[in-house]
Protein backbone atom coordinates (compact mmCIF):
# COMPACT_ATOMS: atom_id res chain seq x y z
CA UNK A 1 0.00 0.00 0.00
CA UNK A 2 1.58 3.56 -0.78
CA UNK A 3 3.08 4.83 1.51
CA UNK A 4 0.62 8.13 2.03
CA UNK A 5 -2.59 6.09 2.80
CA UNK A 6 -3.90 6.87 5.91
CA UNK A 7 -5.52 4.93 8.52
CA UNK A 8 -8.57 3.33 6.91
CA UNK A 9 -10.70 1.66 9.11
CA UNK A 10 -14.00 0.56 7.93
CA UNK A 11 -16.38 -2.29 8.60
CA UNK A 12 -18.15 -4.34 6.30
CA UNK A 13 -22.00 -5.87 6.89
CA UNK A 14 -24.94 -6.51 4.65
CA UNK A 15 -22.88 -5.24 1.73
CA UNK A 16 -22.63 -1.44 3.30
CA UNK A 17 -20.33 0.58 4.78
CA UNK A 18 -20.08 2.04 7.91
CA UNK A 19 -17.68 4.67 8.18
CA UNK A 20 -15.92 6.50 11.15
CA UNK A 21 -15.10 10.34 11.11
CA UNK A 22 -12.10 10.27 9.29
CA UNK A 23 -9.84 13.03 7.30
CA UNK A 24 -7.07 12.28 4.67
CA UNK A 25 -4.79 15.10 3.59
CA UNK A 26 -1.99 15.70 0.83
CA UNK A 27 0.93 14.59 3.10
CA UNK A 28 2.16 12.03 4.85
CA UNK A 29 2.15 11.80 8.96
CA UNK A 30 0.63 12.79 11.45
CA UNK A 31 -2.01 15.63 12.13
CA UNK A 32 -0.89 19.02 12.65
CA UNK A 33 -2.60 21.73 14.33
CA UNK A 34 -4.58 23.34 11.42
CA UNK A 35 -6.35 19.28 11.31
CA UNK A 36 -7.30 19.15 14.68
CA UNK A 37 -9.05 22.05 14.62
CA UNK A 38 -10.69 21.08 11.56
CA UNK A 39 -11.89 18.19 12.98
CA UNK A 40 -13.53 19.89 15.63
CA UNK A 41 -15.56 22.04 13.64
CA UNK A 42 -16.83 19.19 11.89
CA UNK A 43 -18.14 17.47 14.73
CA UNK A 44 -20.44 19.94 14.31
CA UNK A 45 -21.87 18.65 11.00
CA UNK A 46 -22.22 15.02 12.05
CA UNK A 47 -23.52 14.26 8.54
CA UNK A 48 -19.96 14.66 7.02
CA UNK A 49 -18.25 11.78 7.35
CA UNK A 50 -15.16 12.14 4.94
CA UNK A 51 -13.21 14.87 3.62
CA UNK A 52 -10.50 15.51 1.01
CA UNK A 53 -8.30 18.19 0.77
CA UNK A 54 -7.60 19.29 -2.98
CA UNK A 55 -5.89 22.23 -5.01
CA UNK A 56 -7.98 22.01 -7.57
CA UNK A 57 -7.54 24.21 -10.94
CA UNK A 58 -7.09 27.52 -8.91
CA UNK A 59 -4.27 26.15 -6.69
CA UNK A 60 -6.02 27.03 -3.11
CA UNK A 61 -6.54 24.31 -0.77
CA UNK A 62 -9.61 23.72 -0.17
CA UNK A 63 -11.07 20.75 2.11
CA UNK A 64 -14.03 19.11 0.92
CA UNK A 65 -17.17 17.29 3.10
CA UNK A 66 -19.52 14.79 2.13
CA UNK A 67 -22.07 13.15 4.24
CA UNK A 68 -23.31 9.76 3.51
CA UNK A 69 -26.11 10.31 0.86
CA UNK A 70 -22.65 11.55 -1.60
CA UNK A 71 -21.04 8.59 -0.74
CA UNK A 72 -23.88 6.25 -1.42
CA UNK A 73 -25.49 8.13 -4.52
CA UNK A 74 -21.09 7.96 -5.77
CA UNK A 75 -20.41 4.39 -5.06
CA UNK A 76 -24.07 3.53 -6.84
CA UNK A 77 -23.02 5.25 -10.18
CA UNK A 78 -18.97 3.66 -10.00
CA UNK A 79 -21.11 0.35 -9.50
CA UNK A 80 -23.25 0.86 -12.51
CA UNK A 81 -20.39 3.18 -14.92
CA UNK A 82 -18.04 0.55 -14.30
CA UNK A 83 -20.12 -2.62 -14.44
CA UNK A 84 -18.66 -4.15 -11.44
CA UNK A 85 -19.89 -7.34 -10.39
CA UNK A 86 -18.41 -10.34 -8.12
CA UNK A 87 -15.99 -11.38 -11.62
CA UNK A 88 -14.83 -8.07 -11.64
CA UNK A 89 -11.23 -7.98 -10.75
CA UNK A 90 -10.37 -4.60 -10.24
CA UNK A 91 -6.60 -2.47 -9.73
CA UNK A 92 -6.42 -0.04 -7.32
CA UNK A 93 -3.27 2.04 -7.30
CA UNK A 94 -4.41 5.30 -7.10
CA UNK A 95 -4.16 7.11 -3.05
CA UNK A 96 -6.78 7.09 -1.10
CA UNK A 97 -5.99 10.78 -0.23
CA UNK A 98 -7.65 11.27 -3.98
CA UNK A 99 -11.52 10.24 -4.38
CA UNK A 100 -10.94 8.58 -7.47
CA UNK A 101 -9.09 5.97 -5.48
CA UNK A 102 -10.88 6.32 -2.69
CA UNK A 103 -14.59 5.68 -4.56
CA UNK A 104 -13.32 3.08 -6.40
CA UNK A 105 -12.11 1.29 -3.80
CA UNK A 106 -15.06 1.32 -1.86
CA UNK A 107 -17.45 0.57 -4.85
CA UNK A 108 -15.37 -2.26 -5.87
CA UNK A 109 -15.37 -4.19 -2.54
CA UNK A 110 -19.34 -3.37 -1.54
CA UNK A 111 -19.55 -4.66 -5.42
CA UNK A 112 -17.69 -7.75 -4.25
CA UNK A 113 -15.32 -7.96 -6.86
CA UNK A 114 -11.98 -8.98 -6.26
CA UNK A 115 -9.29 -5.75 -5.51
CA UNK A 116 -5.55 -5.50 -6.21
CA UNK A 117 -4.31 -2.64 -3.96
CA UNK A 118 -0.53 -2.67 -5.31
CA UNK A 119 1.94 0.92 -4.90
CA UNK A 120 2.88 1.02 -8.53
CA UNK A 121 6.30 1.99 -9.41
CA UNK A 122 6.77 2.29 -12.87
CA UNK A 123 4.62 2.07 -16.47
CA UNK A 124 6.32 -1.55 -16.46
CA UNK A 125 5.34 -2.84 -13.21
CA UNK A 126 1.58 -1.11 -13.65
CA UNK A 127 1.54 -3.28 -17.37
CA UNK A 128 2.78 -6.27 -15.62
CA UNK A 129 0.20 -6.15 -12.99
CA UNK A 130 -2.41 -5.63 -15.15
CA UNK A 131 -1.58 -8.52 -17.16
CA UNK A 132 -0.28 -11.12 -14.75
CA UNK A 133 -3.62 -10.46 -12.10
CA UNK A 134 -6.01 -10.64 -15.26
CA UNK A 135 -7.23 -7.11 -13.80
CA UNK A 136 -10.30 -6.47 -15.66
CA UNK A 137 -11.18 -2.82 -14.82
CA UNK A 138 -8.85 0.08 -13.26
CA UNK A 139 -8.77 3.71 -13.32
CA UNK A 140 -6.07 5.71 -14.96
CA UNK A 141 -5.89 9.31 -14.54
CA UNK A 142 -3.91 11.63 -16.98
CA UNK A 143 -0.22 11.50 -16.03
CA UNK A 144 -0.65 7.18 -15.86
CA UNK A 145 -1.24 7.21 -19.32
CA UNK A 146 0.89 10.02 -20.46
CA UNK A 147 3.85 7.62 -18.83
CA UNK A 148 2.25 4.73 -20.46
CA UNK A 149 2.29 6.31 -24.27
CA UNK A 150 5.76 7.75 -23.67
CA UNK A 151 6.98 4.23 -22.85
CA UNK A 152 5.79 2.68 -25.88
CA UNK A 153 3.77 0.49 -23.27
CA UNK A 154 0.81 1.06 -25.34
CA UNK A 155 1.35 -0.84 -28.18
CA UNK A 156 1.42 -3.51 -25.90
CA UNK A 157 -1.77 -3.49 -24.45
CA UNK A 158 -3.33 -6.09 -26.97
CA UNK A 159 -1.43 -8.88 -24.73
CA UNK A 160 -4.21 -7.91 -21.60
CA UNK A 161 -7.05 -10.15 -22.74
CA UNK A 162 -8.83 -9.79 -19.69
CA UNK A 163 -8.82 -6.08 -19.77
CA UNK A 164 -12.49 -4.99 -20.11
CA UNK A 165 -12.75 -1.53 -18.93
CA UNK A 166 -10.75 1.63 -17.95
CA UNK A 167 -11.20 5.06 -17.85
CA UNK A 168 -9.92 8.45 -18.96
CA UNK A 169 -10.66 10.45 -15.46
CA UNK A 170 -9.39 13.26 -13.07
CA UNK A 171 -8.59 15.52 -16.17
CA UNK A 172 -7.92 15.43 -19.87
CA UNK A 173 -5.26 14.73 -22.39
CA UNK A 174 -4.19 16.30 -25.47
CA UNK A 175 -6.91 14.59 -28.41
CA UNK A 176 -3.73 12.77 -30.14
CA UNK A 177 -3.08 11.21 -26.80
CA UNK A 178 -6.52 9.76 -26.19
CA UNK A 179 -6.67 8.71 -29.68
CA UNK A 180 -3.67 6.34 -29.45
CA UNK A 181 -4.54 5.17 -25.81
CA UNK A 182 -8.10 4.49 -28.34
CA UNK A 183 -6.49 2.66 -30.82
CA UNK A 184 -4.16 0.51 -28.86
CA UNK A 185 -6.97 -0.86 -26.44
CA UNK A 186 -7.15 -4.72 -26.84
CA UNK A 187 -10.52 -6.40 -28.38
CA UNK A 188 -13.70 -5.49 -26.36
CA UNK A 189 -12.15 -3.06 -24.08
CA UNK A 190 -13.91 -0.39 -23.32
CA UNK A 191 -12.30 3.03 -22.86
CA UNK A 192 -14.55 5.55 -20.21
CA UNK A 193 -14.18 9.12 -20.05
CA UNK A 194 -15.51 10.68 -16.92
CA UNK A 195 -16.02 14.47 -16.09
CA UNK A 196 -16.86 15.41 -12.50
CA UNK A 197 -15.05 17.67 -9.57
CA UNK A 198 -14.07 16.33 -6.06
CA UNK A 199 -16.78 18.94 -4.89
CA UNK A 200 -19.36 16.47 -6.53
CA UNK A 201 -20.26 13.39 -8.02
CA UNK A 202 -19.24 12.33 -11.40
CA UNK A 203 -21.40 15.06 -14.03
CA UNK A 204 -20.50 13.26 -17.24
CA UNK A 205 -19.84 10.42 -18.83
CA UNK A 206 -19.23 8.61 -22.69
CA UNK A 207 -18.39 5.56 -23.44
CA UNK A 208 -16.00 5.51 -26.43
CA UNK A 209 -16.92 3.45 -29.20
CA UNK A 210 -15.19 5.65 -32.48
CA UNK A 211 -12.24 8.10 -32.40
CA UNK A 212 -14.98 10.93 -33.18
CA UNK A 213 -16.49 10.22 -29.78
CA UNK A 214 -13.16 11.48 -28.23
CA UNK A 215 -14.40 15.08 -29.62
CA UNK A 216 -16.71 15.33 -26.48
CA UNK A 217 -16.52 14.68 -22.83
CA UNK A 218 -20.33 12.77 -22.58
CA UNK A 219 -23.51 12.92 -21.32
CA UNK A 220 -24.91 13.74 -18.13
CA UNK A 221 -25.66 11.71 -15.71
CA UNK A 222 -28.82 10.30 -14.93
CA UNK A 223 -30.52 12.55 -11.95
CA UNK A 224 -27.24 15.21 -12.27
CA UNK A 225 -28.25 18.78 -12.18
CA UNK A 226 -26.38 20.90 -14.72
CA UNK A 227 -26.76 23.85 -17.07
CA UNK A 228 -24.75 26.62 -18.35
CA UNK A 229 -24.70 29.82 -17.38
CA UNK A 230 -24.78 33.08 -19.48
CA UNK A 231 -21.08 33.57 -19.92
CA UNK A 232 -20.37 29.52 -20.75
CA UNK A 233 -19.71 28.44 -17.09
CA UNK A 234 -20.97 24.64 -16.44
CA UNK A 235 -22.81 25.26 -13.18
CA UNK A 236 -23.57 21.40 -11.06
CA UNK A 237 -26.20 21.83 -8.41
CA UNK A 238 -28.56 18.87 -7.20
CA UNK A 239 -27.50 15.44 -6.76
CA UNK A 240 -24.31 14.44 -6.23
CA UNK A 241 -23.49 18.08 -4.91
CA UNK A 242 -20.85 17.70 -1.51
CA UNK A 243 -22.11 18.14 1.58
CA UNK A 244 -20.10 21.57 1.42
CA UNK A 245 -16.51 23.28 2.22
CA UNK A 246 -14.51 24.26 5.19
CA UNK A 247 -13.34 28.00 4.96
CA UNK A 248 -10.20 28.39 6.36
CA UNK A 249 -10.14 32.27 6.67
CA UNK A 250 -13.52 31.67 8.97
CA UNK A 251 -13.04 28.27 10.33
CA UNK A 252 -16.12 26.94 9.75
CA UNK A 253 -17.91 24.87 7.48
CA UNK A 254 -20.24 26.01 4.47
CA UNK A 255 -23.14 24.23 2.82
CA UNK A 256 -22.76 24.37 -0.76
CA UNK A 257 -25.63 24.65 -2.99
CA UNK A 258 -24.54 25.08 -6.39
CA UNK A 259 -20.62 24.27 -7.74
CA UNK A 260 -19.41 26.16 -10.19
CA UNK A 261 -16.92 24.42 -12.05
CA UNK A 262 -14.99 27.25 -13.90
CA UNK A 263 -14.65 25.11 -17.42
CA UNK A 264 -16.67 26.79 -20.52
CA UNK A 265 -19.06 24.15 -21.87
CA UNK A 266 -20.93 23.81 -25.14
CA UNK A 267 -24.01 21.52 -25.11
CA UNK A 268 -24.75 20.03 -28.04
CA UNK A 269 -28.02 19.16 -29.83
CA UNK A 270 -27.43 15.36 -29.03
CA UNK A 271 -27.31 16.27 -25.69
CA UNK A 272 -23.46 15.43 -25.36
CA UNK A 273 -21.30 18.30 -23.76
CA UNK A 274 -18.12 19.51 -25.54
CA UNK A 275 -15.66 21.44 -22.86
CA UNK A 276 -13.97 24.65 -24.60
CA UNK A 277 -11.70 25.51 -21.61
CA UNK A 278 -11.20 27.28 -18.41
CA UNK A 279 -12.65 30.53 -17.51
CA UNK A 280 -9.53 31.61 -16.79
CA UNK A 281 -8.00 30.31 -20.14
CA UNK A 282 -10.43 32.50 -22.29
CA UNK A 283 -8.37 35.55 -22.97
CA UNK A 284 -9.30 38.95 -25.50
CA UNK A 285 -6.88 39.84 -28.06
CA UNK A 286 -8.45 42.57 -30.21
CA UNK A 287 -12.05 41.98 -28.68
CA UNK A 288 -11.51 38.66 -30.08
CA UNK A 289 -12.54 35.60 -27.31
CA UNK A 290 -9.62 32.98 -28.00
CA UNK A 291 -9.09 29.58 -26.13
CA UNK A 292 -5.29 29.11 -25.26
CA UNK A 293 -6.58 25.21 -24.91
CA UNK A 294 -7.33 25.95 -28.55
CA UNK A 295 -4.14 27.59 -29.43
CA UNK A 296 -2.64 24.74 -28.30
CA UNK A 297 -4.47 22.26 -30.33
CA UNK A 298 -3.43 24.41 -33.57
CA UNK A 299 0.22 24.40 -32.36
CA UNK A 300 -0.02 20.24 -32.07
CA UNK A 301 -1.29 20.15 -35.38
CA UNK A 302 2.22 20.63 -36.26
CA UNK A 303 4.34 17.71 -37.37
CA UNK A 304 7.23 19.35 -35.52
CA UNK A 305 5.77 19.41 -31.93
CA UNK A 306 5.52 16.75 -29.28
CA UNK A 307 4.00 18.87 -26.62
CA UNK A 308 2.99 22.33 -26.11
CA UNK A 309 1.62 24.57 -23.18
CA UNK A 310 0.54 28.53 -23.79
CA UNK A 311 -0.12 31.08 -21.30
CA UNK A 312 -1.39 34.69 -21.63
CA UNK A 313 0.89 37.64 -20.47
CA UNK A 314 0.22 40.38 -22.19
CA UNK A 315 0.80 38.66 -24.95
CA UNK A 316 0.47 34.42 -25.98
CA UNK A 317 3.78 32.97 -24.52
CA UNK A 318 4.09 29.31 -26.28
CA UNK A 319 6.28 26.39 -24.35
CA UNK A 320 6.98 24.01 -26.65
CA UNK A 321 8.66 20.35 -26.89
CA UNK A 322 10.10 19.69 -30.44
CA UNK A 323 10.35 16.16 -31.48
CA UNK A 324 13.40 16.93 -33.00
CA UNK A 325 15.43 19.90 -31.14
CA UNK A 326 17.16 20.58 -34.77
CA UNK A 327 13.13 21.62 -35.84
CA UNK A 328 13.20 25.36 -34.56
CA UNK A 329 13.74 27.22 -37.47
CA UNK A 330 10.91 25.14 -39.70
CA UNK A 331 8.47 25.07 -36.58
CA UNK A 332 8.69 28.79 -36.62
CA UNK A 333 8.21 29.21 -39.98
CA UNK A 334 5.22 26.86 -39.51
CA UNK A 335 3.59 28.96 -37.57
CA UNK A 336 3.84 31.50 -39.65
CA UNK A 337 2.24 30.16 -42.31
CA UNK A 338 -0.63 28.55 -40.27
CA UNK A 339 -1.88 30.62 -37.43
CA UNK A 340 -4.03 33.53 -38.41
CA UNK A 341 -2.02 36.67 -37.38
CA UNK A 342 -4.68 38.25 -34.59
CA UNK A 343 -3.13 35.22 -32.45
CA UNK A 344 0.45 36.95 -32.75
CA UNK A 345 2.33 34.13 -31.33
CA UNK A 346 5.73 35.36 -31.34
CA UNK A 347 7.54 34.72 -28.02
CA UNK A 348 8.35 30.68 -28.60
CA UNK A 349 10.16 28.77 -25.86
CA UNK A 350 11.35 25.56 -26.44
CA UNK A 351 11.84 23.28 -22.84
CA UNK A 352 13.16 19.38 -22.48
CA UNK A 353 9.92 18.89 -20.65
CA UNK A 354 6.72 20.64 -19.40
CA UNK A 355 6.18 20.92 -15.30
CA UNK A 356 3.17 19.47 -14.14
CA UNK A 357 1.62 19.10 -10.56
CA UNK A 358 0.91 16.09 -8.34
CA UNK A 359 -2.39 15.06 -10.41
CA UNK A 360 -0.29 15.00 -13.62
CA UNK A 361 -1.53 18.46 -15.35
CA UNK A 362 0.14 20.83 -16.94
CA UNK A 363 1.32 23.32 -13.69
CA UNK A 364 0.77 26.56 -15.68
CA UNK A 365 1.37 28.27 -12.61
CA UNK A 366 5.17 26.94 -12.73
CA UNK A 367 5.33 28.12 -16.28
CA UNK A 368 4.59 31.49 -15.35
CA UNK A 369 7.42 31.63 -12.81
Amino acid sequence: INNDYKVFDYVLKDSDFVLPKAFTSLTSGGKDEELIKIEKEFQDHQDVIWGFFTSGSSGKRKLIGINEENLFSRLNSEKELFNLQSTSRCLNFLSLTHELGFYNLLASVSAGSTVLVKNILSPQHLFDTLKNSNISTFVGVPKVWSMLASSKLLQEFYQLKYLKLCTLSGGSLNIESEREIFLNLPDGCVLVKTYGQTETSRSLVNHVRSVEDLNFLGRRLKGVDLKISSGGELIHSGMGVMAGIFSFKNNTFEKTKNVYTGDIFIENIDGTFQMIDRVDRIIKINDIRISLTEVESLLMNSSFTKEVACIYDKEIMSFVILKDKDDKKNFELWVKLHTPSYLEIKRISYLESLPVNSSGKISYKKLRK
